[in-house]
């Protein structure tokens, strides 16, 4: 009897120990796993900052290629405007000449 209740004990120490040993186990992997988990709402939030900083650089490209176009729209605007004021320096001239010449008529 005395003999039984030993093995019973033993049986009972063993059982502890091996939910204890358990337990560790359980709390070790938690461990890894919240750690890893951590680690992967991190990533996930370094991605979804890479997407934004793309975007952002998607709306910088599209805005330096409008303000391009209006440079270019300008120089041509530029262009014309020197255009027209060769044409009013030329017709400038002529007045002149033309009434240097009613000058002339007049005084003669």
């Amino acid at each position: 009897m005395v003999v039984l209740e030993r093995l019973v004990m033993m049986e009972m120490v063993m059982v502890m120990v091996v939910v204890v040993v358990v337990e560790m186990v359980v709390a070790v992997v938690t461990l890894v796993v919240e750690r890893l988990v951590v680690k992967m709402v991190l990533v996930l939030i370094i991605q979804l900052l890479v997407l934004v900083m793309e975007r952002f650089v998607l709306v910088l490209v599209e805005m330096i290629v409008v303000v391009e176009r209006l440079v270019l729209v300008m120089e041509r605007l530029v262009l014309v405007l020197v255009l027209v004021m060769e044409r009013l320096v030329l017709v400038m001239e002529r007045f002149v000449l033309v009434m240097e010449r009613l000058v002339l008529v007049l005084v003669i």
